[in-house]
């Protein structure tokens, strides 16, 4: 009996150890983890997470900023994806950009993390703003 207690108090720890990595993202030294709105799915992207609910996205991805302005970070976004019809607005510690894409319009939106070495963005793309808010307000960090 004490064998059977010890192996079920082993595999209870190994799964609370399983479910504590479940559904984080994001790069080593920067892992979060979001609560998707009701109807939306999630799914593994390269250094985050991108979150739908089939007429709405929204990706959140964590990265090294190279040294590079939160602008020049935008700037070379919106070169890379070819967007059109570009607005822009910058602060202290956050750059949005809105523009489209093949007559999709997409909102990204950079911050530089306390870590000094990383960037978080979000990019929006649908109508439902209402639940990429909330989804982007209930991210939390993963120690």
């Amino acid at each position: 009996m004490q064998k059977f207690l010890s192996c079920l108090a082993v595999l209870a720890l190994l799964l609370c150890a399983s479910l504590a990595y479940a559904g984080t993202y994001g790069p080593a030294d920067a892992k979060f983890k979001v609560t998707p709105a009701p109807g939306w799915t999630e799914a593994p992207a390269d250094g985050g997470v991108q979150l739908t609910n089939g007429k709405s996205a929204l990706v959140i991805v964590v990265a090294p900023h190279g040294g590079l302005t939160l602008e020049a970070l935008g700037a070379a976004v919106i070169t890379q994806l070819g967007l059109t019809d570009v607005t822009k607005e910058s602060s202290d510690d956050m750059h949005t950009i809105v523009g489209k894409k093949d007559s999709t319009e997409l909102k990204m939106i950079f911050v530089k993390l306390d870590d000094g070495k990383n960037v978080a963005s979000f990019t929006m793309s649908g109508p439902d703003t209402a639940d990429m808010e909330k989804m982007v307000d209930s991210l939390e960090d993963v120690k």
